[in-house]
């Protein structure tokens, strides 16, 4: 269930809320953890979750990823609208970090915008 984690919570509060995560083999990038939930009965098939190796660790980065007979545009405009930054979907949050949010192949990707992980330089 998506709904027990929030972007920017520490890594250890993550586990403790998701304890099915499984880390994914991550060569190519040591600035990020990288954790895997496969899901059944939903419309999606796969949670990836990307942490930030430094600090307390903060969650940034949540990757839903779909079956190919998914139209994820439409899925993803179903769910936030139309887009309201050029193809994409911007939302500041009062009590937490602005969210960035793309689809990209057969992924809706969701990304805190959080000071200290590649997303935090982000123009808005």
């Amino acid at each position: 269930m998506i709904s027990k984690i929030k972007l920017g919570m520490p890594y250890a509060k993550l586990l403790k809320r998701k304890k099915d995560l499984k880390t994914v083999p991550n060569e190519v990038f040591g600035f990020r953890k990288v954790l895997s939930e496969k899901i059944e009965d939903q419309a999606y098939s796969e949670l990836i979750y990307y942490v930030d190796e430094d600090g307390e660790k903060p969650f940034y980065e949540l990757i839903v990823i779909y079956p190919d007979d998914v139209n994820v545009r439409n899925v993803a405009t179903e769910l936030y609208g139309p887009p309201n930054k050029d193809k994409e979907w911007w939302f500041e949050h009062p009590k937490g970090p602005a969210v960035n949010i793309w689809v990209f192949k057969q992924k809706i990707v969701i990304a805190g915008i959080i000071s200290g992980t590649e997303w935090n330089e982000i123009d808005n």
